[in-house]
């Protein structure tokens, strides 16, 4: 995997978003274990180092990172990862081994700078080394992750960016040997690890569960023991409105002796007021009987439930400190007659309460139906003092009513707020007495130990990388040496074949590869044969092809003699023809001159006193002289294009064309023509021949629209297959296209002289024009609808 130089502003943006998406999954920050954390942001921190390069990866490493400053309140994790980043990307120019190269990060600077910062924070020692094994085989398997990801879409032709070199197969075997192990062990440690945490609360939920029946069987055993001796109390006095109160003390001082838990025994009337008393006087001297306690919600509740019934914590009316009272109606003949009353000391319940925790390490909480407490082992708690968990802690249920309750965040750590924590479980006394049994444990201890556990399985986990890294080191290059080798020497083959230079070939103990190398040495071999032969060809050849080269070159000398007589002919015969033409300008054009010339002398001088026929006859005679004449100038002008030198520069047909019809106008005398010129875009050509093109074209265009009365004549253009193609039409007396193939032939007509002059020559020019200029001409026309002619100048 190598390192690549993208453009600032590509590395820049990639680093944003990658080191973003690294923040976004910090801040998520998925839990192993109570408090401690598992950091996937390094990935995208190491893709975008692998992919945009060092720059890159500093700015994803420093905007993923800054969820520390947030999380532990300090710069520590973020010069970590930038550090991480910055040492693995400059080592990068050296090996491509990322995983190596992280592995030595970490072991190197990164946990023992983690480990330091937890020691100068005074940080528990074994929870300082967790933390550091944690974050080492966080990052290393982080780094190794993105590698994989990486080397699979490089090794992907459709996910593999324009001009990247696929990673080189030692790279990609070790990373893979390397994760092979790693993921596994990573794995069994982790799952190990919720192991032990999901038997931990299983045997705490357990442990819980019979503190809590224990308790609740030891507290209805002391209630019922209590309960009876008042419910005896009330069986005993009779009816305190007819029993003389004298009589009524007696019993209560004998039950008193007989019970001494209780501090307090007292009889009331039905109208809630005191008859008898144990004490009878008070701290202050004052009498106890003859109080009315009528206000008390407990009066209430027996006469209306006639059941006995235990009261909240509260505080006496005669005593001025928490007490925990026990009632019971008299009841005679199903009517209510008053109740009795046993008051007891708390601390004989919190007595009860320490001997079932025992040696359990649990808390045992009993609260009363406001969520007093009643009494209870945790010496933190006070009697009569509310419990309200929700305000300052945080419930987590585990199920089967057993919970975890840590408390809020009040600037501590995670893991500080763990070990605060504690498990604990709630329930209900009975139906009778809405009591409720709260009973805790710390969960400090079970912390330590599963600390413990875990700061085990990750050094294994450590010392697992050494040794895969390690081991994917041997036995990677053990497998890619001999092809790499191999690949060098298959670089350099074909000149040492040629040159017959020894080849040092790999050894490997490995049969595929030494497979592999045995039949590139065979297949060098054969190549070597066949070099040889060719080179003995090459050899022949060579000797041949200098001898053909002789021969050629004197054959040669032979046709460039023959070219030079060859145009000396040319020139001669050329030379010729010009004679030729001069001698038809000249000597033709004389004797024609003068026929023509006595013609009309005759016709002028003598025509009244000829007779009709002979002046027909003369007319005639003047009017092919006319003919011959032009006939002769056009073939001149026909003669003279072939000899014409080709000169092209820029044209613009527009002005060509308007030009022409200027010099054409007097075609128009007498007719209604309707001239449409279109677009005509400039083009490459020789501006006399170019005219001499439109001219013609106009010229017929014109004659041959003659007896339309409603004469049109179009030049335009157009674009077809990538060439611009001009046209000149009429709505004319057009032709059959079936003679279309004689109509650029010099002296062919398809029309009589009777209804249009001409020679038969001005078409031929046009196309002999065109063609010189490499151009092609057609048309288009039928019989009564005028003609189109098209030309090309490319």
């Amino acid at each position: 995997m190598g390192i690549h130089t993208a453009p600032t502003q590509t590395a820049i943006t990639a680093g944003i978003l990658l080191g973003a998406l690294g923040f976004a999954v910090n801040w998520l920050n998925p839990a192993l274990f109570f408090g401690v954390n598992i950091f996937f942001g390094s990935f995208f921190v190491m893709v975008a180092l692998f992919r945009h390069g060092t720059g890159a990866g500093v700015l994803a490493a420093a905007l993923a990172a800054s969820y520390s400053l947030f999380y532990w309140h300090n710069p520590t994790g973020m010069v970590i990862w930038v550090s991480e980043a910055l040492a693995v990307g400059l080592m990068l120019r050296r090996s491509r081994n990322v995983v190596l190269l992280d592995t030595l990060y970490w072991f190197c600077f990164g946990m023992p700078l983690f480990l330091l910062y937890h020691v100068l924070a005074q940080t528990d020692l074994s929870l300082a080394i967790l933390l550091t094994l944690k974050h080492g085989v966080n990052g290393i398997f982080n780094a190794l992750a993105a590698a994989l990801v990486l080397h699979l879409a490089n090794l992907s032709q459709p996910l593999r960016r324009p001009g990247e070199q696929p990673p080189r197969f030692h790279h990609v075997l070790s990373t893979f040997m390397v994760a092979a192990i790693l993921i596994p062990g990573v794995s069994y440690v982790v799952l190990d690890i919720r192991r032990d945490i999901a038997q931990e609360k299983q045997r705490v939920t357990q442990r819980l569960h019979a503190t809590t029946n224990l308790t609740r069987q030891t507290i209805e055993t002391w209630l019922a023991e209590k309960t009876s001796d008042v419910q005896i109390l009330a069986s005993l006095v009779g009816d305190p409105q007819t029993i003389p109160p004298p009589a009524i003390q007696k019993q209560a001082d004998l039950m008193q002796l007989l019970s001494p838990h209780f501090v307090k025994m007292s009889v009331q009337n039905s109208k809630a007021v005191s008859v008898a008393f144990v004490p009878a006087v008070d701290e202050e001297g004052r009498s106890n009987v003859g109080r009315d306690y009528s206000a008390m919600p407990y009066h209430r509740i027996l006469r209306k439930t006639l059941k006995p019934t235990v009261s909240d914590v509260d505080y006496g009316t005669i005593t001025k400190g928490p007490r925990l009272a026990l009632f019971a109606p008299i009841v005679i003949d199903g009517q209510f007659r008053g109740y009795c009353t046993g008051v007891v000391e708390i601390s004989r319940l919190t007595e009860q309460l320490r001997i079932i925790a025992g040696n359990r390490a649990v808390d045992i909480t009993l609260l009363d139906r406001k969520q007093q407490v009643i009494a209870s082992t945790d010496p933190s708690l006070r009697m009569m003092e509310r419990l309200e968990p929700g305000k300052e802690t945080e419930k987590l249920p585990m199920g089967e009513g057993a919970y975890q309750l840590v408390p809020r965040n009040r600037g501590l750590t995670d893991l500080q707020r763990w070990h605060l924590a504690s498990f604990g479980m709630d329930s209900l006394l009975n139906a009778d007495v809405p009591w409720s049994i709260a009973v805790s444990a710390p969960m400090s201890p079970f912390l330590t130990d599963l600390e413990q556990n875990a700061s085990r399985g990750f050094a294994l986990v450590l010392v697992l990388i050494l040794f895969s890294i390690a081991t994917a080191q041997v036995a990677s290059a053990a497998f890619t040496r001999p092809i790499a080798r191999l690949e060098e020497i298959t670089a350099t083959l074909p000149l040492d074949l040629i040159r017959h230079q020894e080849t040092e070939w790999p050894q490997s103990g490995i049969r595929e590869v030494a497979g592999l190398v045995g039949n590139v040495r065979q297949m060098a071999a054969t190549l070597q044969s066949y070099v040889r032969e060719l080179q003995t060809l090459n050899e022949s050849l060579e000797r041949r092809v200098a001898e053909r080269t002789q021969d050629i070159r004197r054959l040669n000398e032979e046709l460039e003699e023959r070219v030079q007589e060859r145009t000396a002919q040319l020139k001669s015969a050329l030379l010729h023809m010009e004679s030729f033409s001069y001698s038809i300008s000249h000597d033709l054009r004389a004797p024609l001159r003068a026929v023509n010339g006595y013609a009309h002398i005759l016709l002028e001088d003598f025509g009244p006193a000829l007779p009709a026929e002979a002046q027909r006859y003369l007319v005639q005679i003047s009017g092919n002289g006319t003919r011959m004449a032009a006939l002769i100038d056009d073939l001149l002008t026909f003669s003279r294009l072939s000899r014409h030198p080709l000169r092209k520069e820029t044209v613009e047909p527009a002005g060509v064309v308007r030009d022409v019809l200027e010099e054409l106008e007097s075609e128009r005398t007498g007719r209604t023509v309707q001239v449409t010129v279109g677009e005509l875009p400039p083009c490459q050509a020789d501006p006399s021949l170019i005219r001499q093109v439109f001219a013609n074209l106009l010229s017929n265009a014109f004659k041959y629209s003659r007896k339309r009365d409603d004469a049109r004549i179009e030049v335009g253009s157009f674009r077809k297959d990538g060439a611009t193609v001009y046209f000149v039409g009429d709505n004319g007396d057009g032709f059959d296209m079936a003679y279309a193939d004689k109509l650029f032939g010099v002296f062919q007509r398809l029309h009589r002289n009777e209804d249009f002059e001409g020679t038969g020559v001005g078409l031929a020019i046009v196309h002999n024009i065109v063609t010189r200029h490499g151009g092609t001409v057609w048309a288009d026309s039928a019989p009564g609808k005028g003609a189109t002619f098209f030309f090309t100048l490319p």
